[in-house]
């Protein structure tokens, strides 16, 4: 676990996530528990034995893979309000199934319905929500854009946040995941003004960034965009998917190799743009140029 500001520790030895610890006056807020069994048990005594007890655990965002880390711990949740709403709506098939996909990846782990029971979420997050447990107060925002129920956290005393998957440092955003990505543009602009924040903690890959570093993503995501409007175009669907998955690797991560996880997330991301352009160019759709900031 690295202590990357007073009291402020992060921890990216569990993946796919960075998972977060801030030390307050009655214990400890973590952020996200991996959904792994045996990486969340020990999370879990690697912060109790910083901080004793845990009085909250925050969700960045409501990927499957973070409300199981969740619900391994009980511990109350803090998340956004669609998070919470998305929660209440898995019934009695909906959860077995999200587990049943995790069992798949973790064979030897125990992550049975009856082992695990779905846990609500505490402290639902609509807008705005400050916790007063540092000096001057934790902030928490529902953030829209890179994935469903997206939430920030900052530590205003270090000028810390922390971002979830809407921040990532030198490697592709994940654009195959993304409800919104005029409103992700939108709110990475608003971010790269915030002057009180010098350290933001992407939700996976490399640990800290700065404000000035979130230009790098912008515009990797604007030229994927265009990208993506041109191979919508194409006659013969996916004929220039691969060349072009190549040019964006090559021109924003040179040294990532054409079999690397950077490959795939590019591709991906391309797939899933191309196809809401597509899905948005039907006769039922409403299509809207992308938003250049």
């Amino acid at each position: 676990m690295q202590e990357i500001a007073p009291g402020i520790f992060v921890e990216n030895c569990y993946p796919p996530y960075n998972l977060g610890l801030i030390t307050i006056a009655a214990g400890g807020l973590v952020v996200d528990v991996p959904p792994r069994p045996t990486h969340a048990r020990q999370w879990l005594r690697k912060v109790q034995e910083v901080t004793g007890p845990i009085r909250y655990v925050v969700l960045t965002d409501a990927q499957p893979e973070r409300l199981i880390g969740a619900a391994l711990w009980d511990v109350p949740i803090i998340a956004s309000e669609t998070t919470a709403r998305y929660i209440a709506a898995l019934d009695e098939k909906a959860w077995p199934e999200l587990l049943s996909n995790a069992q798949e990846r973790f064979p030897t782990e125990d992550l049975s319905p009856e082992s695990l029971p779905l846990r609500r979420v505490t402290l639902a997050c609509d807008r705005e929500v400050r916790l007063h447990y540092r000096e001057p107060a934790l902030k928490i925002e529902a953030i829209a854009g890179a994935a469903l129920g997206g939430l920030w956290l900052t530590v205003p005393d270090q000028q810390v946040l922390f971002a979830g998957d809407s921040v990532v440092f030198r490697e592709p955003p994940l654009l195959d995941r993304t409800p919104d990505r005029q409103a992700w543009l939108g709110s990475l602009a608003a971010l790269e003004k915030r002057a009180a924040i010098r350290w933001i903690v992407p939700g996976r890959g490399h640990i800290k960034a700065r404000r000035g570093d979130l230009e790098a993503q912008r515009e990797f995501m604007r030229v994927a965009w265009h990208t993506a409007q041109t191979l919508a175009q194409e006659t013969v669907a996916g004929t220039g998917l691969a060349q072009a998955t190549r040019e964006l690797r090559e021109a924003f991560f040179p040294t990532a190799s054409k079999h690397s996880e950077t490959q795939l997330r590019i591709r991906h991301g391309l797939e899933q743009l191309v196809a809401e352009i597509r899905a948005a160019q039907e006769p039922d759709g409403d299509w809207r140029p992308g938003l250049i900031l």
